[in-house]
């Protein structure tokens, strides 16, 4: 039904007046240097140019002065754990597709497929040329938990001279395959309500944002069962409704040519209902996510065309029986020899306290090189 529902609204778009269609492209390639390979540091045992790699095509068309409709198709490589999808393997996507309807310029009512407004870069967070860093670390971005979602959402801003406040309210549902440390979850996050604050001035934007869901699903996990007499490899799948609130905070600064971002995530759950009996006992008090917590930091410096850059991210989360927290530093530079053109070179050292999806050997870094090209057209 969403393909049906996509493929008539770019019928309708094409038939729309003044249709504009912009591309854009990454090519990012990376190695393993040393600790063993570390998806979190997008690297793999054989260099080439296909894991995090993507295309894609943002469309608007306007209908009349005030309707337009906007969407974003977007293929990706060899994507195997990410918010977005489990795995695309250049499989064109319909990221988001929406009716917008502006009243005014302070006053906007999107109804459709859209963004989750969470993340700073939310909206342009698959368009690499307009991202200074080269990718957030999974273990940070999949705790946005969804991108997108299908539903309604109303906007409403206020300008006073170079000062801009906006809010948004949101609500809607997802279903999907989600890869989750230990497991993966594949469910309905039904009954979604958000609330996101903005404001501008100048070189300066905060934002602050709210969602609640409820997650009706089937998690499936692995897990290994240890003592001096027994090791024992088991699979279990169960049941589970949880709700789920997830907080976020953004900074960014972009000030005579230094840039600095700073945002932060947390992530609360309750405890989950009609767990299957196999889980009795393994899971006692049914939690399926008490806590998680990311953040990052970004600085960078613009000399002309060439942007040194250092992040450093940390991530950690309480699933019960599976907790973990993980740090990254990244040292890159970024360079702008043309106009809708931009090279990135970036080596990321990735470090796992306990066990862990994201890094090959827990205690000991892991460390990979990533290069990275992106264009606009």
């Amino acid at each position: 039904m969403k393909t049906i529902l996509f493929f008539l609204f770019i019928l309708m778009s094409l038939g729309a007046q003044a249709t504009e269609i912009n591309g854009f492209a990454s090519l990012y390639g990376s190695t393993i240097l040393g600790g063993g390979p570390s998806q979190d540091s997008y690297t793999n045992e054989n260099y080439n140019f296909t894991h995090f790699s993507k295309i894609g095509f943002n469309l608007n068309a306007p209908v009349n002065n005030q309707l337009s409709m906007i969407a974003q198709v977007i293929a990706d490589g060899d994507v195997s754990d990410t918010a977005n999808d489990s795995k695309t393997d250049w499989k064109p996507v319909a990221d988001w597709f929406f009716l917008e309807y502006r009243n005014s310029d302070s006053s906007i009512l999107r109804i459709g497929r859209q963004l989750l407004p969470i993340l700073l870069t939310a909206e342009y967070i698959d368009i690499g040329a307009l991202i200074p860093y080269f990718n957030l670390p999974l273990a940070f971005y999949n705790l946005s938990t969804i991108k997108a979602v299908n539903g309604i959402s109303y906007e409403y801003g206020l300008t006073s001279g170079n000062q801009r406040f906006a809010t948004r309210l949101i609500a809607g549902e997802e279903k999907k395959t989600y890869p989750l440390v230990g497991g993966e979850l594949d469910g309905h996050f039904n009954d979604l309500i958000g609330l996101s604050l903005l404001y501008e001035w100048q070189w300066l934007q905060l934002q602050a944002s709210y969602i609640h869901t409820q997650i009706d699903a089937t998690f499936n996990t692995e897990f290994t069962i240890s003592n001096p007499t027994t090791h024992i490899g088991q699979t279990l799948s169960y049941d589970l409704s949880v709700s789920l609130d997830h907080y976020s905070l953004g900074l960014k600064i972009d000030y005579r040519d230094i840039l600095f971002y700073a945002e932060g995530i947390m992530l609360r759950g309750q405890k989950a209902t009609s767990l299957n009996e196999a889980t009795d006992g393994l899971i006692k008090e049914g939690k399926f996510l008490e806590k998680a917590i990311g953040a990052y930091a970004f600085i960078g410096k613009r000399f002309n065309r060439i942007t040194p850059y250092y992040m450093y991210t940390r991530a950690l989360w309480d699933a019960g029986i599976l907790k973990d927290q993980v740090s990254y530093h990244a040292l890159g530079c970024r360079y702008d020899p043309i106009s809708n053109f931009t090279a990135k070179l970036e080596l990321l050292s990735a470090k796992s306290a306990e066990s862990s999806a994201y890094v090959h050997e827990i205690g000991r870094w892991s460390h990979g090189l990533s290069l990275g090209f992106d264009i606009l057209f």
